[in-house]
């Protein structure tokens, strides 16, 4: 009877620190050596974990390039997420650690280096082409230097006419006032609003346009790359520009930049459900925001 209660205990202890298990992640290359524009495989595989988001490789791998992005493989306690690579350039480059978020916590991957060679030329098997006969110089355009008063002469009356016919139209483009950026913005926030997006319980596509409506703004008005950076790269780039040319933007408006789009990560890519209330909330906070980014001189003008 005590060899059967060590037995259960022995199995329960195994059982519950199987399930205590962390994670596991593995990047892997079926190479490490390919000449210029030759393709590889690589690949991020997670073990034991079952709520996974895999990293999306762009612009962040520097001079290796994705030609294809593959499905995602489901083995027995195990997720690979595969991708087809090359590289154009020869050298040693490195495919740099990635981000895995996993049960809404991000996991780092090990980086991978990999070499590109040039590929070499065999000149002794290379094809010989015949001698080519002598050829007539191109025409130069010295040649038409007799020509040339009369085709600048038609040249100039060519260019008359356009500018009559074509005065009017400029005119009326150079006095149409642009629409600036904020305000651009402020009517995409209406719009969106009609489009009652949380009370429909789209949350996942609210959060993409409101998010968008900011990037857009931030891209147009400061001239910072906002729609094709990530959540973090933004964050930096606004942050450097911030103390370097002084946009005079204060902590409190990136700080709920910050945590609005971190919060619209979680939404799009983690499948996490935030309250109603939270939504129209943040909502109010994107507005707040658009308002603390604008730079200090447009401030005033729209005060005056």
């Amino acid at each position: 009877m005590q060899k059967k209660l060590y037995i259960l205990v022995f199995l329960f202890l195994s059982f519950y620190g199987f399930s205590q298990e962390n994670p596991t992640i593995e990047v892997s290359s079926d190479t490490t050596s390919i000449r210029i524009g030759e393709q590889f495989n690589f690949s991020i595989s997670v073990l034991n974990a079952t709520d996974i988001v895999f990293p999306i490789l762009k612009d962040s791998l520097g001079k290796i390039e994705v030609v294809e992005s593959l499905p995602i493989d489901t083995l027995t306690n195990r997720l690979i997420k595969k991708f087809k690579l090359t590289s154009f350039d020869s050298g040693k480059w490195v495919i740099p650690q990635q981000k895995v978020l996993i049960d809404k916590k991000f996991y780092l991957t090990d980086s991978v280096v990999i070499n590109v060679a040039t590929v070499k030329v065999d000149t002794t098997k290379q094809k010989l082409f015949p001698i080519k006969d002598i050829q007539k110089e191109p025409f130069a355009l010295i040649d038409a230097r007799p020509y040339l008063w009369w085709i600048v002469g038609v040249l100039i009356l060519m260019a008359i006419g356009l500018y009559f016919l074509l005065r009017k139209k400029v005119v009326k483009l150079i006095e149409k006032p642009a629409i600036p950026p904020f305000i651009i913005a402020m009517n995409s926030l209406k719009t969106l609003d009609g489009k009652q997006l949380i009370k429909a319980q789209k949350l996942k596509d609210f959060y993409i346009e409101l998010t968008e409506i900011i990037r857009r703004y931030i891209e147009a008005d400061l001239h910072i790359p906002a729609l094709e950076s990530t959540t973090n790269e933004l964050l930096t780039t606004i942050t450097d520009f911030n103390s370097s040319s002084k946009l005079n933007i204060d902590k409190e408006t990136i700080a709920k930049l910050s945590a609005l789009l971190k919060a619209a990560d979680l939404v799009k890519f983690a499948k996490y459900k935030p309250d109603l209330s939270q939504s129209e909330a943040d909502r109010l906070v994107a507005e707040y925001i658009l308002n603390g980014l604008k730079p200090k001189e447009k401030k005033e003008d729209a005060d005056e």
